[in-house]
């Protein structure tokens, strides 16, 4: 059983599921546990800076209406 619930988290997290989400669904009190669980089942971000001019370069780089996600580092899980 354990196994079960510790692969049914985990896969909930690779599919995008929020922290707080799968917290609630194995009963875990605080998010944070889960968390600390199960960070390793997080998807990894990379951050798209391609609408940043090259350094002395002064023109934009990326085609318009393009949407670039930055998100700052420590706010890795979404709610």
């Amino acid at each position: 059983m354990h196994s079960l619930r510790h692969t049914f988290a985990t896969l909930s997290l690779e599919a995008g599921r929020s922290v707080k989400w799968v917290s609630q669904q194995l009963g875990h009190r605080d998010a944070s546990l889960t968390l600390n669980t199960y960070a390793h089942a997080l998807p990894d971000e990379e951050y798209d800076l391609s609408y940043l001019p090259e350094a002395g370069a002064g023109t934009n780089r990326h085609s318009a209406g393009t949407k670039h996600k930055l998100r700052s580092v420590g706010k890795r899980a979404s709610g």
